[in-house]
């Protein structure tokens, strides 16, 4: 099975520009709503904290399928 990824380098991201609230689809062409996930850690006694949102990686559903939009802020 092969499983796909996808490789940015820093140069590459650093002159990407800053990702807004909504992209332009590039599936679609209609304006879609970032959205992002949440993040946790994990704490000395073996429990997590409160899950809090993760600006780490941006994502659009278009439809039933979702795209990968932003990294740490910055379009891709």
């Amino acid at each position: 099975m092969n499983t796909p990824f996808i490789a940015i380098s820093n140069e590459e991201l650093a002159q990407n520009k800053t990702v807004g609230t909504h992209v332009i689809c590039k599936n679609c062409g209609h304006k879609h709503e970032v959205k992002y996930g949440t993040s946790r850690t994990l704490k000395d006694d073996g429990t997590y904290t409160e899950s809090v949102k993760s600006e780490m990686l941006g994502y659009v559903k278009c439809g039933k399928k979702t795209f990968l939009v932003s990294f740490a802020g910055k379009e891709i």
